[in-house]
């Protein structure tokens, strides 16, 4: 009876144990898609006001560039140098990155302003000569991609026909060179595999990061992100598997845009949205193996003793005096059964509350053994104790940065306004010791009052200048600051600069990933959870993170926040 009390006991355990786990697995996975849905719709709401931008000052210039044909009907646009100043202002404010073109009845194609000598093209058989053509003066039309043939560059253009024609000039448009678009996708896109896209209402695929030219032109109408979420939706998040563009299963956030037939979408792979998850999944899964196992050998061990038990029994007869030895004996494994009971009774309230206490018995139990047995265990065995209280204090902490990382969604205060330059002090303050080790400088800049937890600002300081204490140049002394800037309006940049090691390039992105170190196989210590936290505070204050690093000459971690309230009259507000 007592050997089924047993083993029924600890299949229960364990089945609670794991049970709990593939709850909290679940809750995790629930969480961890739902905040990168929410990251990508920021992301994309971000690149739809930029790309609303650059088609709102097109559509105003040709509106300003029809109302000038309609002034002047005796001036012909194609030639008039106040014509060609307005053109130039124009081009001024986008960077020359759009091209102003004037288009006869009969398509052949003009300059603005005019270039001697310039072969003039012939653009009948452009679908934004067609429609503008078909349609009333005033309207605007987008194009599908095309190779300019003055230029030799892809673009699209945004036409429309002017209402007095003057000189047979007709249709006026912008076209709009692809590198504008790429440099407009080039911050919003999230992992090598991620993609930002600009489709027409349509359907027709007009820009997109990191493809072909060739696939320009595309129509994906019949895409989910128009048979499922445009159908239902001006904007949302979806799963697609990409059959109609590079084949990579993605979650895309879409959204139209309000003034033009346009459609901005950002997507991210599932495998970058589940990398993470998955890893600390494993991690955990680990520990509960290593738990399971444990639980195993208690069971064989209360199992042995029992199993001794029932042969001191048998032996009870044989005499007096063995009879009151192992009586003695008795009493003796009856205290390790009571001991070995009241643990038993503790293994569903560890299993259901905290992975904490089973890993500190692990670390408590093995250096017992190691005092118990001093002298009787071979060398060997005295490393591998050595090996498990590490393992157990290190998984320790990992569970420990896993419960903080976890904590600053779920203890957060409402963000209020505070000073992040006292923040920042504290940081220092807190560092204190590692700093003068290091004999780092720490200059603080002055920096503004923002929008954040006070606690959780100290804490974003703390792991970036300690991240640059951590990897500093052996070569020259360690050099760190901290400054801000205004990025827009209401909104700082903080700069936090050192002049350590470096990062390459290919790692800017993995070391915001969890438990991933620069060098994971250095005796440098922590877990790797440092930069997810930043990034997690970050993601919470409303802002975002990112940094620029030179290596073997030093990193620079940027980070944007809401700034606090400003008295009235501050011009910068």
């Amino acid at each position: 009876m007592a050997r089924h009390a047993v083993i029924w006991t600890m299949t229960i355990a364990t089945a609670v144990l794991w049970a709990l786990f593939w709850l909290w697995a679940h809750d995790f996975k629930g969480n961890h898609i739902s905040r990168m849905e929410q990251v990508l719709d920021r992301q994309r709401g971000a690149v739809a006001e930029q790309v609303n931008g650059i088609f709102k000052i097109t559509e105003t210039f040709l509106v300003a560039a029809n109302r000038w044909v309609s002034d002047h009907p005796e001036r012909d646009p194609r030639t008039d140098p106040d014509f060609a100043a307005l053109v130039r202002d124009f081009q001024r404010i986008t960077n020359e990155s759009m091209l102003v073109r004037l288009v006869d009845e009969d398509g052949t194609l003009h300059l603005v302003p005019e270039a001697p000598g310039a072969k003039l093209a012939n653009v009948a058989d452009r679908d934004y000569f067609r429609e503008a053509m078909a349609h009333p003066p005033g309207d605007i039309f987008i194009s599908a991609p095309f190779r300019g043939r003055s230029t030799g560059l892809w673009a699209l253009s945004v036409a429309t026909r002017m209402s007095r024609p003057s000189h047979g000039a007709t249709i006026a448009f912008v076209a709009i060179e692809q590198s504008l678009f790429n440099s407009a996708f080039a911050k919003g896109r999230i992992g090598e595999e991620g993609s930002i896209s600009l489709v027409r209402r349509d359907g027709v695929l007009l820009a997109r990061s990191a493809t072909n030219p060739g696939e320009l032109g595309r129509n994906l109408s019949q895409s989910p992100v128009f048979t499922e979420g445009l159908a239902k939706s001006g904007d949302g998040v979806l799963f697609t598997q990409g059959q109609l563009t590079d084949g990579v299963p993605k979650l895309i956030a879409f959204g139209a845009l309000p003034n033009f037939p346009l459609v901005v979408t950002v997507g991210a792979s599932m495998d970058s949205v589940v990398g993470e998850l998955r890893a600390t999944v494993i991690r955990v899964a680990m520990i509960m193996a290593l738990v399971s196992v444990l639980m195993f050998l208690a069971t064989r061990k209360i199992l042995s003793l029992l199993d001794d038990l029932a042969a001191s029994r048998s032996q009870l007869t044989a005499s007096r005096d063995q009879m009151a030895a192992e009586v003695e004996e008795r009493r003796h494994i009856e205290a390790a059964l009571q001991r070995s009971n009241g643990d038993l009774e503790q293994f569903a309230y560890i299993a259901s509350h905290d992975l904490q206490t089973p890993l500190r018995n692990i670390v408590r139990y093995a250096q017992l053994l190691e005092r118990r047995y001093q002298g009787h265990l071979e060398p060997d065995a005295h490393d591998f104790i050595e090996f498990i209280v590490d393992g157990g204090k290190h998984m320790t902490q990992l569970i420990g940065d896993l419960l903080e990382y976890s904590r600053i969604a779920s203890q957060a205060k409402p963000l209020d306004r505070c000073s992040s330059k006292d923040a920042a002090d504290r940081a220092v303050n807190n560092l204190r010791v590692q700093i003068e080790e290091a004999g780092a400088e720490v200059v603080i800049g002055e920096l503004p009052e923002v929008m954040a937890d006070d606690a959780r600002l100290v804490s974003l300081f703390q792991n970036l200048l300690g991240n640059g204490l951590k990897y500093r140049s052996p070569e020259r002394p360690s050099k760190l600051s901290v400054t801000a800037e205004r990025a827009a309006r209401g909104t700082w940049r903080f700069a936090v600069a050192d002049n350590g090691i470096g990062i390459e390039r290919e790692y800017f992105e993995k070391i915001f990933q969890i438990f991933q170190r620069l060098n994971p196989t250095s005796e440098t210590e922590g877990t790797g959870i440092g930069l997810t936290l930043c990034r997690r505070i970050v993601d919470r204050f409303g802002g975002a993170i990112w940094l620029e690093s030179t290596p073997g000459s030093g990193t620079t971690f940027f980070f944007t926040l809401e700034g606090g309230y400003h008295h009235e009259g501050d011009n910068n507000a």
